[in-house]
């Protein structure tokens, strides 16, 4: 577990999200990625099995609360 607490990746299915969250991975980081049921995980390649998955939607603040329950950054 890295010590520097959770950290939560929105767009993690994305081009730009899935480069930054499979390096916050890499470096030990614990990343939590915030995606919608239907995204595909393929950018994130091996990354997808190393991460904490919350499913939801940026439009429903309800699910976006949820992801970031015990989370210290989000990018």
């Amino acid at each position: 577990m890295d010590t520097n607490g959770t950290v939560l990746v929105t767009g993690a299915t994305g081009f730009i999200g899935s480069v930054l969250a499979r390096q916050l991975v890499e470096d030990g980081t614990d990343v939590r990625i915030f995606r919608r049921k239907t995204s595909s995980l393929n950018l994130l390649g091996d990354a997808a099995d190393d991460v904490e998955h919350a499913v939801g939607d940026l439009t429903y603040a309800r699910s976006l609360y949820e992801a970031m329950a015990g989370v210290d950054r989000v990018y």
